[in-house]
């Protein structure tokens, strides 16, 4: 890869994509630079707080889940801060939860705080965190789980799905770990630990012995190789490709150790790795919805029409806050079929410049062009090609989209759009890019 390219790699990984000028200021800085900002990110400015802050209360309702859906969307479009974003996302998949069951949107927008609280930060300290999150506590029944009657569930899913995986434990770990987990419930949406509820009895789990309670169960589960082993395998496939490299596999599994479950420091490992360099995982993973729709709409100026957004991503396959199963969403080529297909390539058109109710540059193509000194067909094409990727097509598609930005539009149309047909030009030649089977690949 050139330098160029390692850093778009870089941006479109650890974040959904970048700007002309979120690139420009890449190149400024070098990739090391840009790295350490992107996993540094408490430390930049974002004023996307302000912003929603501005319009929750005439335009958002954060009690209704659809708005909460839109507000995040627009925070993922317009943050400085994306991998922290990114994070965020990632983590609601790992830990997957529904407002179906939740039933209380005020509570999810409360976890996707802590997820981006402990976005990059200590795994054991997030592991706890969720075990006692509201949301999570209503999601896999914890509230309702009494020394008389320990609930499975939470305990279960936390070895299966958040930490070692099947194979690790035995169902005698899970009934041991229930217990544990005892004594925590909700009051007025306030997690609180009842010690009358909680089992002090002497457990057995995964091979050690104690009065264990929850802390000391999330302490076993961080600690365990598995656990780190899994966690690593994820975060490659996640930022880098579907089949992990061993040897960053095991850079990352000891730097995990090492590091005290420092999931920052861990991904600074895999960042800076041999295997995310390599050509190979350039366009080596399918974009999710959400990196598409988020990527492309960060990649060109205009107004977000955001309320409209999550419907799209749902026909896409990825409905925020309500992730298909416990496993959170399968990824990869699961975003492929017939169906989703049709859904990516007419959500390209809606994602482009359009109308809505949130603060956003304005979407001015004459501007755009004069200022870039796009004055042919071609120069369009090239600078729409760098701006959704860069994106690296055959000579016949370039051909095809530089033929369609010349077509005229009427017996009288210059070859190149007049001013009165650029706008409706240039959303369609971004449509085309945006449909291309190159874009769908991050």
């Amino acid at each position: 890869m050139t330098e160029v390219q390692l850093l778009a790699h870089l941006l479109r990984r650890a974040g959904f994509g970048a700007s002309p000028a979120e690139l420009d200021q890449a190149r400024r800085d070098g990739f090391a630079g840009t790295l350490e900002r992107l996993l540094h990110f408490e430390s930049v400015n974002d004023p996307v707080d302000d912003d929603l802050a501005d319009v929750q209360d005439g335009l958002l309702d954060m009690r209704n889940a659809e708005d909460v859906r839109a507000a995040w969307l627009y925070r993922m479009i317009r943050t400085t801060r994306p991998l922290q974003e990114r994070l965020v996302l990632f983590w609601h998949g790992h830990f997957a939860t529904s407002v179906q069951k939740v039933g209380d949107a005020g509570l999810m927008t409360r976890q996707m705080a802590l997820f981006r609280r402990l976005a990059a930060g200590n795994f054991r300290s997030l592991l706890l965190e969720v075990t006692r999150d509201p949301a999570m506590l209503i999601w896999l029944d914890g509230r309702a789980s009494r020394k008389a009657a320990p609930n499975e569930n939470y305990a279960r899913e936390v070895m299966e799905l958040f930490t070692i995986g099947i194979g690790h434990y035995t169902e005698i770990d899970v009934r041991e770990a229930a217990r544990a987990f005892t004594g925590w419930t909700l009051r007025e949406g306030v997690p609180v630990f009842d010690a009358g509820q909680h089992d002090k009895g002497e457990k057995t789990i995964l091979g050690r012995k104690g009065a264990f309670g929850a802390e000391e169960v999330v302490d076993l589960l961080a600690r365990h190789p598995a656990t780190a082993q899994r966690l690593c395998s994820k975060l490659f496939r996640e930022f880098v490709s579907p089949d992990p490299d061993r040897a960053t596999l095991d850079a990352m599994v000891a730097e995990y150790t090492a590091s005290g479950f420092d999931i920052r420091s861990v991904l600074r490992v895999l960042f800076s790795s041999p295997a995310f360099r390599a050509d190979a995982a350039q366009w080596a993973r399918i974009k999710s919805p959400v990196e598409l729709v988020v990527g492309a709409v960060r990649a060109m100026p205009g107004i977000v029409p955001v309320r409209s957004l999550p419907l799209h991503l749902r026909r896409m396959g990825q409905d925020l806050l309500a992730p298909p199963t416990v496993k959170g969403w399968d990824g990869g080529t699961s975003w492929l079929n017939t169906s989703t297909m049709i859904w990516r390539f007419n959500c390209a058109k809606d994602t482009g410049p359009g109308t809505g109710n949130l603060p956003s540059p304005a979407w001015k193509p004459g501007e755009l062009v004069a200022s870039l000194a796009l004055d042919t067909a071609e120069k369009l094409v090239d600078h729409l090609l760098e701006r959704f990727g860069p994106l690296s097509v055959t000579p016949t598609v370039r051909a095809k989209l530089v033929e369609y930005v010349q077509a005229p539009e009427g017996p009288k149309a210059a070859p190149y759009p007049a001013p009165g047909s650029l706008d409706a030009k240039l959303r369609g030649a971004a449509h085309l890019v945006m449909s291309l089977p190159e874009f769908q690949l991050a």
